[in-house]
């Protein structure tokens, strides 16, 4: 994870708060799944705010997108159902975010990609006043 990366675990709404920052490629997105795997087995069915209003440019291509979902199909196999939600302000962020889910397999009820943060923590049923506290800290 980047010095610039940003990473809050909240445990009084069961909530793992991730915003990466610079540009969104495969080191970034394997940086933030060797963090999410290391965390307590507990802490692994937390539902996730993903922000990436951060990010300057993204570099991921196809190859990318299918070795990585190699990684969580196999990682997600044990793993509890956990909510998603992906905060994306960038047309072209958002579009790869869609390609990525997709990719992976996780498109449906559990996973979403918005552009409001109401909408986010609605989604993630938090109060969007914490949403906005991470982001700005």
């Amino acid at each position: 994870m980047d010095n610039l990366d940003k990473i809050e675990i909240d445990g009084q709404i069961d909530t793992i708060f991730y915003q990466p920052a610079g540009v969104y490629d495969i080191t970034s997105i394997k940086k933030y799944i060797e963090n999410v795997r290391k965390q307590d087995r507990n802490v692994l069915a937390f539902n996730r705010f993903i922000d990436l209003s951060n990010l300057e440019s993204s570099e991921i291509s196809q190859q990318d997108f299918e070795y990585i979902a190699s990684i969580v199909k196999k990682f997600r196999a044990d793993q509890p159902k956990v909510k998603a939600c992906y905060y994306c302000t960038d047309p072209v962020i958002q579009k790869i975010t869609f390609v990525f889910i997709e990719t992976i397999d996780l498109m449906g009820p559990n996973n979403q990609v918005t552009s409001s943060l109401y909408e986010a923590a609605r989604f993630l049923n938090i109060d969007i006043q914490r949403i906005k506290r991470f982001r700005e800290s």
